[in-house]
């Protein structure tokens, strides 16, 4: 990849002054807390990934409701449910992060990253590894309503903000028959969720909402950018270079292109580069590694990438319980490509580079 130039970055710098937000993240490892109660020796859930496309929606829809998540007919009045997937080198190949409506990547201790897959168009059969929820969890998914999460534990700190808050806690601990360990793999990263069983047992999780995307005909504008890699960390970051035969975004993670589970790469219709301070929360593990947390309430720069070319705005969510809005500097709302969108909570002072 060519040597950032000075414009971007100009940009990298621009990203470390422009956030104000929040959001608090997971541990590599889980405190205390919950505890999996999920059986074990079901075999390997790699053979039950969802395949799914990111080709435009269908003619002939015109007048179908649309997914506030994905712009696409169908979705309308299904539950949301969110799943906290490991994301390290040990918990590779993911399952069925290609079926969820929205990804979020956060940053944890120790300069990892932990996903939150939102699913409700699509329910795999299989979703996983599934880890550790935290503080920051409650406020990022306050915006989607009284949602279920996924989560195989958490410090025992967080666990009543949890219980206290808009989620409904849907661990191992509440619904252990939902959830198992795949021989296969090394624990705790062997810990796999059937959503549907899940779903099946609770009814009375909140429906998908809008959330503040707008989905459409690209905005005006736009600067043509093949690839964009975004640092969550000094030692991690997330690149996603476009393919244009399938205007999508293909995923690798500090270099090493992501493969799921099944074949195939990770991929987005549309990257969300949303910058937000993050900074020590007041919880730690029981080695004294204090926790991050990620502002996701307030404002902030943000970066788009679809279709190939990139627009940049200023995102705001004014409450918790109220959606996160993405503007262009005109005051316009920035439109996405209908289908999945990943978004990058990264903190300001790290570098996004572009080419």
């Amino acid at each position: 990849m060519p040597r950032p130039s000075s414009r971007q970055v100009a940009r990298a710098r621009l990203s470390a002054a422009c956030a104000v937000a929040g959001l608090s993240l997971v541990a590599a490892g889980c405190g205390g807390g919950h505890k999996s109660s999920a059986a074990t020796g079901t075999p390997s859930p790699a053979t039950t990934t969802t395949t799914t496309t990111s080709a435009a929606p269908p003619s002939g829809h015109r007048g179908a409701a649309r997914s506030p998540l994905t712009g696409r007919p169908g979705g309308v009045g299904k539950p949301v449910l969110a799943v906290k997937i490991e994301n390290t080198a040990n918990g590779r190949p993911q399952v069925n992060v290609n079926s969820a409506d929205v990804v979020y990547a956060e940053q944890v201790e120790g300069g990892l990253t932990r996903l939150m897959a939102i699913y409700s168009s699509t329910i795999p059969s299989v979703v996983g590894p599934v880890r550790s929820a935290r503080e920051s969890d409650v406020e990022l998914l306050k915006q989607y309503g009284h949602v279920g999460l996924a989560f195989s534990g958490a410090q025992h700190k967080v666990l009543p903000i949890i219980d206290g808050g808009s989620l409904v806690d849907l661990s191992p601990d509440r619904d252990g028959s939902a959830y198992f360990r795949d021989g296969s793999r090394p624990a705790p990263y062997n810990l796999f969720l059937r959503p549907r069983d899940l779903l099946a047992r609770h009814t009375n999780l909140a429906k998908v909402r809008d959330v503040g995307f707008r989905f459409g005909a690209a905005s005006k504008g736009g600067r043509r950018v093949g690839r964009v890699t975004a640092a969550m960390s000094t030692s991690v970051t997330f690149t996603f270079d476009y393919d244009r035969a399938r205007h999508r975004y293909d995923e690798a993670m500090s270099g090493t292109p992501i493969t799921a589970a099944g074949g195939g790469p990770q991929w987005a219709d549309n990257v969300i580069v949303q910058v937000c301070d993050v900074h020590r929360s007041r919880f730690h593990d029981f080695l004294g590694n204090y926790t991050p947390l990620t502002v996701t309430v307030g404002k902030g720069a943000f970066f788009l990438f679809r279709d190939g070319k990139e627009w940049s705005g200023t995102w705001s969510r004014p409450t918790a319980g109220g959606p996160t809005r993405y503007r262009l500097a005109s005051g316009a709302d920035v439109h996405l490509r209908p289908g999945r969108t990943w978004v990058l909570l990264k903190g300001t002072g790290l570098p996004v580079t572009t080419s």
